[in-house]
């Protein structure tokens, strides 16, 4: 994905901060055709419970919240995690 990625750790809170714009370079054909040919405009909010798999609770659902801005040319959010392990594929 492009744009410019920040990840912040302290603790057990992790926060990620994305900045995508119009003019990044496209990784696939949903972003070349489909993702800024459609306007929105506005301001996201969306929480999700997030499976822990780690010390302490085994298997504990943990809340995961996003809260995001979509402009014509740029999109830009913050996801806030409490005590969840992040793995990469």
């Amino acid at each position: 994905m492009g744009g410019k990625i920040t990840t912040l750790k302290i603790g057990d809170i992790t926060m990620k901060c994305v900045f995508r714009h119009k003019w990044d370079s496209p990784e696939n054909l949903y972003t070349t055709v489909h993702e800024y040919k459609v306007k929105k405009l506005g301001i996201f909010f969306r929480k999700d419970m997030c499976l822990h798999l780690g010390k302490g609770k085994p298997n504990s659902l943990h809340p995961s919240i996003m809260l995001g801005l979509n402009l014509i040319w740029a999109k830009c959010w913050i996801e806030i995690n409490y005590n969840i392990h992040h793995s990469e594929v």
